[in-house]
C-alpha cells in the first residue's frame, strides 16, 4: 500500500522524471539506454530501493514493520523531532496491584515502584502488587506523600482504597510506642 501511494502521489519527490522526445524517463548517464517512467520501472528501480531503506530503518531500530504496515518507534520519532506521544497510563486496582504498561514509566519511577512493592510478573504488563514491608522501608528515606505522589503521576485514577490503605500501613509504621522495663548491667 505504502509504495502504491509513492507511486501514484509522491513519485516527483524521489526521482523526477527527465523528458527526451516528450516522453517522461529515468534519469541516465550518457550511453544509457533510456528507462520509461512507468509503473514497471517504479517496480523496477524505486520499490527495491524503498524496500532496502525501510529495512535499514528497521534495522537501526528507526521504525517497526509487519507484514503490509511499518511504525515508528520512540527512536525513531525522537530522531525525526516529532512530538513525543503522552505515556501509556499506569492502573493501580483497589487490592493494590500495579498495571505498568511498556514506556509507561522511567528507569527511576520502575526503581521507586520495585521498593514500594513486589514484582508479579513481566510480559507486555508489568505486575506489582504494593506491600506493607516495602512501605515500611520506603518510608526509612522518604514521606507517604512522595510514594502518592508518583502513583497519582503516572495512574490517571487512583483508587481511594489504595490511599487508605497505605496511609494506615503509615500509621502503623510510625506509631511509637513506649515500654516500661528494667535495665540490667552485666559483669
Amino acid at each position: 500500500m505504502f509504495l502504491e501511494l509513492v507511486c501514484t502521489q509522491h513519485r516527483e519527490v524521489l526521482f523526477p522524471s527527465w523528458s527526451r522526445e516528450g516522453e517522461r524517463i529515468y534519469p541516465v548517464l550518457e550511453g544509457e539506454t533510456a528507462r520509461p517512467y512507468d509503473e514497471e520501472g517504479f517496480e523496477r528501480i524505486e520499490a527495491p530501493l524503498i524496500r532496502r531503506v525501510l529495512h535499514r530503518a528497521e534495522h537501526v531500530g528507526l521504525i517497526r514493520r509487519a507484514p503490509g504496515v511499518f511504525a515508528s518507534t520512540a527512536d525513531g520519532r525522537r530522531w525525526a523531532g516529532a512530538p513525543a506521544l503522552p505515556d501509556a497510563p499506569v492502573w493501580v486496582s483497589s487490592d493494590l496491584e500495579v498495571m505498568v504498561p511498556p514506556d509507561s514509566i522511567t528507569p527511576w519511577e520502575r526503581f521507586q515502584l520495585e521498593r514500594l512493592g513486589r514484582c508479579l510478573g513481566r510480559d507486555v504488563v508489568d505486575r506489582y502488587r504494593l506491600e506493607r514491608s516495602g512501605l515500611v522501608a520506603w518510608l526509612s528515606t522518604h514521606d507517604l506523600d512522595e510514594a502518592l505522589d508518583l502513583l497519582r503521576r503516572r495512574c490517571p485514577a487512583l483508587p481511594v482504597t489504595v490511599v487508605d490503605t497505605l496511609t494506615e500501613w503509615t500509621r502503623s509504621a510510625m506509631r511509637v510506642v513506649l515500654t516500661r522495663g528494667v535495665l540490667i548491667e552485666g559483669d
